[in-house]
């Protein structure tokens, strides 16, 4: 990390006209110095690396806050507690001088406090605001002249440093490293045998094969029987609809004496059909005219 050294000495040097071709910048804005050869410069001799600054989260903000508002409560209250002293040694008929100079000493270092503590930062600052003696000196109202340059004090409850933070990167060494890769791998495996072991595989990932021939039909998908048993259902309204069996004629069942007696019943009336004679037919009777 650099230093305040390092930069004053790489600006300083970068300066001079006879050196300042060794002194640059490289990609990341990192101050870098080269080594001083024949006809130019070599290989990077040092490298400064400047902090980076990023702005501060809202949990550090609400910690500077806190400490912030204890700070200037606790000066408050020592300031308070020395102008109370004074003003009772004031009102003392057995006062000193000495004691009263004393006690206001107190009060101003204890202001001091209290302002520090307010205005943690303040700077001067001077800009040219372009207004005129009369809109200053109420006075002067006639005066129409430009004041020029304005020096004002400015003050702000926190300092540029806190608002703004550096974030140095986490060094971790090759063995931590090599640990860190172990675990992931037995993470990995780990995981690898839950799968299997419930039935599940890996899926892996393949390149989509390509191909100019016409796709041939696929089969209809034949759902497996699932292992887990489905309710049985009662019968409903609606029914399936029936398959149809190939059409076979089957011999009629009936009950042995019921066949019997028809067979019989058949043969008599065959026999008394074929002894009695056929009966005459009747005819009209002529009537002559």
């Amino acid at each position: 990390m650099s230093t305040k050294s390092d930069i004053r000495r790489f600006y300083v040097e970068k300066s001079d006209i006879e050196k300042s071709h060794l002194f640059d910048y490289d990609a990341d804005g990192n101050l870098v110095e080269y080594k001083k050869v024949r006809g130019g410069r070599g290989d990077i001799v040092k490298t400064v690396i400047l902090p980076k600054y990023t702005k501060a989260t809202m949990e550090e903000i609400q910690q500077d806050e806190a400490s912030y508002h204890a700070s200037v409560e606790e000066a408050t209250r020592e300031f308070v507690d020395a102008r109370t002293k004074l003003y009772a040694e004031y009102r003392n008929p057995a006062r000193t001088t000495d004691s009263l100079f004393m006690l206001n000493q107190e009060v101003a270092e204890a202001d001091k406090k209290l302002v520090a503590s307010r205005f943690t930062h303040s700077y001067v600052s001077r800009e040219n605001l372009g207004i005129t003696t009369r809109q200053l000196y109420f006075e002067n109202a006639g005066e129409n002249k430009p004041v020029g340059i304005i020096t004002m004090l400015e003050t702000q409850a926190y300092p540029l440093q806190r608002m703004f933070r550096v974030r140095e990167p986490a060094i971790v060494s090759l063995s931590e490293a090599k640990e860190k890769a172990k675990e992931s791998v037995s993470k990995m495996s780990q995981a690898e045998k839950v799968l299997s072991a419930i039935g599940v595989k890996p899926k892996k990932a393949r390149a989509p094969i390509v191909s100019n021939e016409p796709e041939a039909p696929k089969a209809p998908a034949v759902a497996e029987p699932s292992a887990v048993e489905a309710p049985v259902a009662e019968p409903s309204a609606v029914e399936a609809p029936a398959v149809e069996a190939p059409a076979v004629e089957q011999p009629a069942v009936k009950e042995p004496e019921k066949s019997i007696i028809q067979s019989i019943s058949n043969t008599i009336e065959s026999a008394v059909s074929a002894i009695a004679p056929k009966p005459k037919k009747s005819r009209a009777p002529i009537v002559d005219a």
